[in-house]
């Protein structure tokens, strides 16, 4: 394959990757316009070396009113964060959750706050 269908091919898999991802983004985006703020708490922290990089993860749950029966339910959640944020973090301690209203399972913690 030549330099042109190498570069027309690398075109091709950015677009795939744009075009799969817009959901994702969208939420992402959603998250910081609507999301709403509940307490949650840690409930595991996971570290780990990856290509020579250390990767740090929080696991939390939250509580959140189901949007079909506004019955109160318990979500758990993941997020991967920055290991100068991972080294103050403790299990059983509270943190904030944005989350959606629409969709409560999808959530981020706020570490900043």
């Amino acid at each position: 394959m030549g330099t042109l269908g190498l570069l027309v091919t690398g075109i091709g898999l950015v677009l795939f990757v744009w075009v799969i991802s817009a959901p994702i983004r969208r939420k992402n985006k959603s998250l910081g316009i609507e999301g709403t703020v509940a307490e949650g708490e840690i409930v595991n922290l996971k570290e780990w070396l990856h290509e020579g990089h250390r990767r740090c993860q929080v696991e939390y749950t939250y509580t959140v009113p189901d949007p079909e029966t506004g019955k109160l339910k318990t979500l758990k959640g993941k997020s991967n964060c920055v290991p100068i944020i991972f080294d103050r973090l403790e299990i059983d301690s509270p943190i904030k959750i944005r989350y959606l209203p629409q969709k409560p399972e999808f959530s981020r913690p706020l570490f900043d706050d």
